[in-house]
């Protein structure tokens, strides 16, 4: 019987994944949950409009759950964003948009258009939380 320690993978580590994957799919992955908030919102603006107020409550509560996993998504991100600044001796607070050159340039562009579809989708999340809330405001 051969044994891992046999065949020389006993000390075989994988390469860590660079940091500029691990931002892409961090970046990935909060598009996808704030993608899911809007659909949640929107899901609630509907109820609202129909005026089915029980609907509306049970979305707020998905929207709740949403909410919170991509407050935890965009915590990543920003922590590796802080990590590849102080990497590149910027300042923690350095916006990822600035911190763009500091990755290899084939994957810049995708750096910045996932930056400026998360921060679109959280302008556009925003937007329908406050029109949401100007429903309720109305019906209630």
């Amino acid at each position: 019987m051969i044994g891992i320690a046999d065949n020389g993978l006993a000390d075989f580590h994988p390469p860590k994944e660079s940091i500029e994957a691990q931002l892409i799919a961090a970046l990935r992955e909060e598009l996808e949950e704030y993608g899911a908030l809007l659909r949640g919102y929107e899901a609630q603006q509907q109820a609202l409009i129909e005026r089915k107020l029980e609907k509306a409550l049970e979305a707020g509560k998905e929207i709740e759950v949403q909410r919170d996993k991509a407050k935890l998504c965009r915590k990543h991100r920003e922590t590796l964003a802080r990590t590849v600044a102080q990497a590149a001796g910027c300042a923690e607070q350095t916006s990822l948009r600035e911190l763009v050159p500091y990755f290899p340039v084939v994957v810049q562009p995708m750096i910045e258009a996932l930056t400026d579809e998360v921060n679109r989708l959280i302008n556009h999340t925003k937007r329908r939380a406050q029109q949401n809330d100007a429903l309720l405001a109305r019906i209630s």
